[in-house]
């Protein structure tokens, strides 16, 4: 299955998980505040957000199915505001912002591929480079291309680009 098909299976359980009564609830009903935590609470509402923010860019790309490659890359994208907004909240000191954010961060990250790290990603550079025949910063572009051709759900593309400017000199 794919990252569509398995955060939609993760919300049908949320919902069922939510909506059958708990031992101490006879016949509690949705959204009754029973047997659900405020961890789960927090998952359910990250687990509409994101199935949200999906179908809203297949919406918008005009396509009935996304690849993995394109949720992957919309939840990194989405994750990438979530830190932002992180941020944000925390300037403001805004608490219960922070944690539902955080909370979703978490949700995003239960359904992304693990990233390489740092050495591997240099490894991959410098393959780029001596592949491409690369030597000054003006060809920055063209190794970066490479690395993200080859390992597109595997790398962080900021990394990328920082490891092969240094590189590069």
């Amino acid at each position: 299955m794919g990252i569509y098909e398995d955060l939609n299976d993760a919300l049908q359980d949320a919902i069922r998980a939510a909506s059958e009564p708990g031992p101490s609830s006879r016949g509690a009903r949705w959204g009754s505040q029973t047997e659900q935590t405020p961890g789960d609470r927090k998952r359910f509402a990250a687990l509409v957000a994101l199935q949200a923010a999906l179908y809203e860019a297949r919406r918008v790309a005009g396509v009935q199915a996304f690849s993995d490659d394109a949720c992957v890359a919309e939840l990194r994208k989405r994750a990438r505001h979530i830190q932002e907004d992180i941020a944000i909240f925390r300037e403001r000191r805004q608490r219960a912002k922070v944690s539902q954010a955080e909370a979703e961060l978490a949700v995003i990250a239960d359904f992304l591929p693990l990233q390489a790290d740092e050495k591997a990603t240099r490894a991959w550079v410098a393959e780029a480079i001596a592949s491409t025949g690369a030597s000054s910063p003006g060809e920055l572009g063209r190794v970066i291309g490479a690395v993200m051709k080859a390992h597109r759900a595997e790398v962080d593309g900021a990394l990328v680009r920082r490891l092969a400017k240094e590189a590069l000199g």
